[in-house]
């Protein structure tokens, strides 16, 4: 199901949907799933929908930040970080959203991740 909202969201009429239907908490719910494959699928989700920047506001409003961060330790791998990381690159296109960013840790988090 993961894999089908990920392909569902590239297009901008399904992201304004699912966020109709209230699809972002229960998204940010699964980033903590102990499943390696729906926490990528789902991160890769929330980076399609960070496109939209109404819907960057969404994810920020439900405390996507933090889970995001927190795919960004050093124990997840590589596909979970690169779509975290893809994540929060599009959130931090709105400048409004920098200090939430850092504030949840993600300027220590994304510095280890460069070589």
């Amino acid at each position: 199901a993961c894999v089908t909202l990920r392909h569902l969201t590239a297009t901008e009429n399904n992201r304004q949907k699912l966020v109709k239907e209230n699809g972002i908490l229960p998204l940010i719910e699964l980033l903590r799933s102990e499943s390696e494959e729906i926490q990528e699928q789902t991160a890769g989700t929330l980076h399609n929908l960070a496109i939209d920047a109404e819907i960057r506001g969404v994810i920020v409003q439900k405390q996507g930040l933090p889970a995001l961060i927190e795919l960004l330790a050093p124990s997840m791998g590589d596909k979970i970080q690169e779509q975290a990381i893809g994540t929060i690159r599009n959130i931090s296109v709105s400048p409004q959203y920098e200090t939430e960013i850092v504030t949840a840790g993600g300027g220590s988090r994304v510095g280890r991740l460069l070589p």
